[in-house]
């Protein structure tokens, strides 16, 4: 099974089907996006919203 995926993820990296990548420019290889980390305070007032049983923000 493992080499089934490998042979798949090689094939598409070989035949140019990992493109378009929505985070990468093709021409360039560069982030589209810039990288955001958010702080500990975001962080901790994020984190009642995930998980198994999240509560809503209303």
């Amino acid at each position: 099974m493992i080499a089934h995926v490998i042979r798949l993820l090689l094939g598409w990296r070989l035949g140019g089907k990992a493109w378009p990548h929505p985070f990468y420019d093709r021409a360039s290889g560069k982030p589209t996006h810039a990288l955001v980390t958010l702080p500990r305070s975001e962080r901790e007032a994020l984190r009642p919203l995930c998980g198994p049983h999240p509560t809503s923000l209303s």
